[in-house]
This record gives C-alpha cells, structure tokens and sequence, in this order.
C-alpha cells in the first residue's frame, strides 16, 4: 500500500469515485483487499485480451494483436501497477477497453456501438480525470464514419458529451 491508499478506501472528496467504488466492491465481496492484486492483473489481462480480438478482427491478422498482448502483458511496469492499490492498473484497462470499442465501431458503426464507446470513457474518467482526454477522439469518431453509419453527427455529439 502506498501513503495515499487510505484516501481511496475512505472515499476521499478530493479523490474521483470510481477507484473507491472499485475497492468497496472488492471488499464487500472478498471480505479484505488481499486479492486486490490478482483481481487487477486479471482485469488488466482480460481487457488486454478484449482489445487485441478487437483489433484481430478489425485487422484480419493475428500477429499485431499477438504483439500487442506480448508488449503490454510483458511489461513489467504495467504488472507492478497491478500490484499496488491505485487507479493506475484499472486506468490501464479502461483505456485499453476503450480500444476495442472504437475497433468495434469502425467495422460496423452504429449509435449503440458509439454508446458503449462513450460508456467506457465515462467510466474511465471517474478512476482517473486524466482519461478526459479520451473525449476527443470519441467525439471524433463519428465524424470519420458518417457516411458508413448514416448517424446523425447531432446525436452522436450528444451522446458523447452528456456521457
């Protein structure tokens, strides 16, 4: 644990929400933070998994997404993150889940698929108010795929900012 844990675990107001909804969820249904760790290194290597199927079927290849699993999964820095109790690890995953949706949305755009883009980013801003910078490019994103998805570019802005 590092000094700042206990302001994660008391629910600190100067802290965003989401990391201490995360740990109030691990110890209500583990009974202690003990397996912290094995849950954040499974999340991290869950979302890790999510995002390179995505890009395999975006990319019809296997080996890009097998390069991406080796680099992230073999990062070292990435699994020590995972080992600690802080919105890094979980700020990983959010980010490497708001990957796959995107993929997902440039095979087949559609207002629910650009639904669970903006749902993926909105969560990841509550671990962390860095992630904001995920905003651009899902607000872009319908612009690239208007004519593919005949989405209303009105709606879609919509969407993703009262996300």
């Amino acid at each position: 644990m590092f000094a700042d844990s206990p302001s994660y675990m008391y629910f600190d107001p100067m802290r965003p929400i989401g990391y201490p909804i995360f740990l109030y969820i691990v110890k209500h249904v583990t009974g202690h933070y003990d397996s912290l760790r094995y849950i954040q290194l499974t999340l991290l290597c869950l979302s890790v998994y999510i995002a390179a199927m995505s890009l395999s079927k975006w990319s019809r290849s296997l080996l890009l997404p097998l390069v991406m699993e080796a680099g992230t999964c073999g990062n070292p820095g990435l699994v020590r993150l995972s080992d600690t109790m802080g919105s890094d690890s979980l700020s990983a995953c959010t980010f490497l889940l708001f990957i796959a949706p995107l993929f997902h949305f440039s095979r087949g755009p559609s207002l629910r698929r650009y639904g669970i883009v903006c749902m993926v980013f909105a969560v990841a801003i509550t671990l962390r108010p860095v992630n904001i910078s995920m905003v651009i490019p899902a607000l872009l994103v319908p612009l690239f795929f208007r004519q593919e998805s005949g989405l209303s570019i009105t709606r879609c802005v919509t969407l993703g900012l009262f996300s």
